[in-house]
Parts: structure tokens; sequence; C-alpha cells
């Protein structure tokens, strides 16, 4: 018995000499928004592997399209670290963040009660509150993004409103030259109800946060499409095309600004993007709930880095860095500071008109805007983040020198006293948390309430676009 019991034990070590050994791997898992998914986590993913320590990278694609793993080793030994990432659309990412199988939740758009409620729908219990998810704990903004409306280049089409995109994607307006184009059927371009982009268009262009309620209202569309680039080329090859991609991906289609109902236009570019004055601008996010992993914790570290904002930049993102404002944009904004954009119901005061050109005479606009959470005096989570992103910019050159000048301003709803109090109050706030935490210190803090809008307050979809607290930099005498 003794010598069988010892041939077994023989066998089975020699088995496992002769088996190699197993590979350790760090897992780190991503799900949701195909916008973030399909290029720029990929490329984030290559370049921290890199940065910790895992130089050797390959692709492996998983059993859906829209899946795939970053798998990076070592060359001394078998470590690798797997991040695994599926792609599907925003609205897939919330159950399998809160469902523990993802460590980050990709979002082109930010959390809804209606995404906790699926989720709980699903019988996963112990969900955050609302709140909880939309905290700077738990709410990460990676990227900035915006959709750009899109037409063949053949359409001599250059400008929409949002109302006029509205009439097209509901059927209202169903001809070209309705809408100073020619004589054809409009033929339309969309996304899935999973999409990011589709619940970013509905909240931006159709005014409508319920998806379900969205895709009702919504004419027919030609053709649907999960990837931002299928749908590019396919409108740019239809001459009476029109569709909606993130801000990357134009490729061949031409591009259209969006105007207001108070005759403004604005440009997508990088600089009204990162202002917030570009009316479709969206924030790119990674939501987590509970505690990080050790390599989570980390990847999120290198995502909101200095050394990240290339790779942003490089996927056709845009990133947190300092961009110069357009020429003229000072003598811009002064030249309409006087005119709320409401169709003269409200009169801007000559002592707020006498504020602002005192403040930003000389001075230039930093593309940093502070926003507050809704119904409150709390920095949103991007806010808080570009506290630090703004104290480290005051403390280098050419700005070390610069007087740092915070202007409050507000939309033209409401009491125009009250608006005013709390245009400056805001910015106080924003000086006061720059003071303390980062020792930082205004030379100027002022609030003008409704003067100088940067968006149309006819515009329901855009007017809250002019709650903000500006950063403007005048160099030191």
């Amino acid at each position: 018995m003794m010598r069988i019991t010892t041939t077994l034990l023989s066998l089975a070590l020699a088995s496992q000499i002769a088996m190699p050994p197993a590979q350790a791997e760090t897992v780190l898992r991503l799900s949701g928004s195909n916008t973030i998914g399909q290029r720029l986590v990929a490329d984030l993913a290559k370049t921290f592997s890199t940065k910790a320590g895992f130089p050797v990278t390959r692709i492996e694609n998983g059993a859906d399209p829209e899946a795939y793993d970053v798998v990076s080793t070592r060359s001394e030994d078998d470590n690798a670290l797997r991040i695994k990432v599926e792609a599907q659309g925003t609205g897939t990412g919330a159950i399998r963040l809160l469902g523990g199988a993802a460590d980050f939740w990709m979002a082109s758009r930010q959390a809804r009660q209606s995404d906790l409620d699926g989720v709980r729908a699903q019988g996963i219990l112990g969900l955050p509150k609302l709140d909880e998810l939309l905290s700077e704990k738990s709410e990460h903004t990676i990227a900035l993004d915006a959709l750009r409306i899109i037409v063949s280049p053949n359409n001599p089409v250059r400008t929409l409103t949002v109302a006029q995109l509205r009439q097209i994607y509901v059927g209202e307006v169903r001809n070209w030259a309705a809408v100073g184009g020619p004589n054809a059927p409009i033929a339309l371009y969309g996304f899935g109800r999973a999409s990011g982009n589709f619940d970013s268009f509905c909240g931006l262009v159709m005014g409508i946060t319920n998806g379900d309620k969205c895709q009702k209202e919504m004419a027919p569309l030609a053709a649907s499409f999960k990837s931002n680039e299928d749908l590019s080329d396919a409108v740019a090859s239809d001459p009476a095309g029109i569709g909606y991609v993130g801000f990357g991906y134009q490729r061949s289609a031409k591009g259209i600004a969006i105007s207001t109902n108070c005759g403004t236009t604005v440009q997508p570019n990088a600089f009204s993007v990162k202002a917030d004055e570009y009316p479709l601008a969206r924030r790119l996010y990674f939501y987590s709930a509970g505690p990080l992993t050790e390599m989570a914790a980390k990847f999120l570290q290198f995502v909101e880095s200095d050394e990240a904002q290339t790779v942003i930049e490089g996927a056709g993102f845009i990133d947190f860095r300092a961009a110069n404002a357009p020429e003229n944009y000072a003598t811009g904004r002064l030249e309409t500071a006087g005119n709320a954009l409401d169709n003269g119901r409200t009169k801007i005061r000559p002592r707020e008109i006498q504020a602002f050109e005192d403040n930003i005479t000389g001075a230039t606009r930093l593309p940093i805007t502070f926003r507050f959470q809704a119904g409150s005096d709390a920095l949103d989570s991007r806010s808080v983040t570009d506290l630090s992103r703004l104290a480290a910019t005051m403390k280098t050159k050419p700005f070390a020198t610069s007087e740092l000048i915070l202007i409050g301003f507000t939309q033209a709803q409401g009491d125009y006293e009250a608006n005013r109090e709390t245009s400056r109050e805001r910015a106080k706030l924003v000086a006061d948390r720059l003071s303390t935490g980062f020792s930082v210190k205004a030379a100027a803090t002022v609030g003008v309430g409704p003067t100088a809008p940067v968006a149309c307050n006819l515009d329901p979809e855009a007017r809250w676009l002019n709650q903000r607290v500006e950063a403007w930099v005048r160099p030191g005498k």
C-alpha cells in the first residue's frame, strides 16, 4: 500500500514540474461608455501600464466587438496587468459597477437616478444614493468632450440652432430647404438607446433626460450606430445626412456651428469647450463605488495627472490644460456686457458693466470655470479638481507674478439684486477655497450677476451656462 502511494505521489510531483507556472495577473475592470472605451481608455491603459512597470503590451479582442483586454507584462517575470474594457454604452456600466463586476463605470454623461433605479430593478441592493454617487469621492471627471453636429461636406448649411436640431430630429423639419439647405429630404443618423452619445443628445438638444421618452419623441433614423467612426463616415457619404458624434470623430464629415435664439454663434473648439461656453459640451466620467483596489487607485491618479493630458488630447478629446482664449475674446465680452440676451427683459445696470470692465481690462481669461451642484453652493466634482489645477497654474510661469481675478455670473431669470449677490458670494467662496486649501490669493473677487452672458438666456437648455465663476489673470505690476 505504501509502495502504491509513493508511486502516485511521484507521478503527481512530476506532473507539477512539467506544467508551466501560472501567470500572476492583476486585473482592472472598466465598463460603460463606448465613446470613452473605443480609444481613450486603451491609450490611457497602455501609457499607465508602461509607467507601472509593465512595458510589453498587447490588445486581446473579446467575444463582443466592444470588449477587449489591454494585457501588459514585465520582461523579467510572469507578472501581468490585465485591464478589461467593456464599452457597450454608458447605460450598461452602472449595473457592472454597482454589482461588483467593474472597478470603474465609464460614462459620457452624468449619472442619473434612472441608472440607480435600473440597477435596483435587477435585484441589487445596498445601492448608494444619487448624491453620494455624484460626490467628489465617487464622480471623477477625466476629460472633456462635445457633441459635434455633422453633415456631408457638400451640404451648404453652416449653422443650426439647438431648436432647429430638435425640430429636425422630431420630424417637424424634414427638408434641408427649411434651414437654408438644398431641396432634399433630411436623413437622420444617431445612436442606440444604450449610448452615452444618445443620452447626451437627448439632454442637450431634445431637452429630455428620460431616454425611453426621448426615443419615442424622435423621428425614425436612417441608421443607428454604436461607433462614432462608422456614424461619421456614413454621414459624410450621404448628401442628405445629419448626425452627431464625439468631438474627436468629425473625420471627413463637415462640422456645424451652433447658433442661439439670440443670434450668437459658438464654434466647437478647445477653448469654448474647456470654458463651458459651447452649448453641446459635456464631461466624461469615471464613477467608482466604495474603496478602490490599490491598482485602481493608481490608475485613477494617473488619469487625473498632468502626464495623462497629452494622452487625452492625442485620443481626440479635450484635456484640462490651459488654452489661449480666441483673439479679441475680452473685447467681445465687453461689447455685449450690457446685453442680457433675453430680448431686453433684463436691464444690466451700469455699475455691474463698469465692474466687469474694470476687472478684465488688460486681463486674460483662463479656460477654468467653476460651477456648483444644482440648488447648492457646493462646488461640483470637476470644480473641486479645478481648484488644484488653477492653484498649480498660478504657481508656474508666466502666472506666478500675475494677479488672479475671480468673477461670478448668473442667469438673467429671477430677482436682479439676488442674482448679483449670489454671483458675488460664489466668487468669494472659490477665493476662500483657493486661499485656505492652496495658499493662492485672488487679487480681486467680484460678482456681476447677469452681466456679459456667454449663453442665450432665452434657451432653457443653454442658459445654465451663465451660472459660473470665471478665472482671469492680469500681469502683475
